[in-house]
């Protein structure tokens, strides 16, 4: 099976003037069009391959393709074209979500902060997700990268002033060798 291009749910000057049409056509026929490409180059020689040895040395490609192109097919899906334009971008709407990152980030300023510095150094112009926990738990939701998971840490009762602590673990280190600052409310599964 071929991977493929996905089209966008919207025109490509859909989100000017945040992104301007050609930068969307752009990221989306010529990037994107790549990780495709790609991915499928790297799954052809998998099937072909002959030895452990040789689809070991696809694990690379297979994943970094595979996570590029999972990844944008996200991130168009999570883009909006402006309120002003008639859609449902750039307005965070109180309700359950709004509470939530109220909550456990301390407000949508707070969260853009943490999410930036969870995913500055990641492989791929860092990608990074905002991911609903499990029903009911504490927090919410937490900051997922490719390398790393971010929960935030601030207790119930501090005030939204107060700056979060946060718990980071490398998919690279064991939960007893993350690292942390202050202590956590919840601990992140890799």
């Amino acid at each position: 099976m071929s991977n493929t291009l996905p089209a966008l749910p919207y025109p490509y000057d859909a989100l000017e003037p945040y992104i301007s049409q050609q930068i969307m056509t752009l990221h989306h026929t010529k990037h994107h069009q790549t990780y495709v490409n790609a991915l499928n180059t790297a799954e052809e020689k998998y099937a072909q391959a002959a030895t452990p040895k040789e689809r070991i040395a696809l694990q690379a490609a297979l994943k970094f393709n595979g996570g590029g192109h999972i990844n944008h097919s996200l991130f168009w899906k999570n883009l909006a074209p402006a309120h002003a334009k008639g859609g449902s971008g750039g307005v965070l709407k109180d309700g359950p979500l709004k509470a939530a990152i109220d909550k456990d980030f301390g407000g949508l300023d707070n969260l853009k902060k943490e999410f930036n510095a969870a995913t500055l150094g990641i492989q791929g112009s860092g990608w990074g997700w905002l991911v609903r926990h499990a029903p009911h738990s504490s927090p919410a939701y937490i900051l997922m990268t490719t390398a790393l998971c971010r929960v935030s840490t601030r207790p119930p009762s501090a005030s939204r002033s107060s700056p979060p602590r946060t718990r980071t673990r490398s998919s690279r280190t064991s939960p007893s060798s993350a690292s942390t600052s202050g202590s956590t409310r919840s601990t992140c599964s890799i």
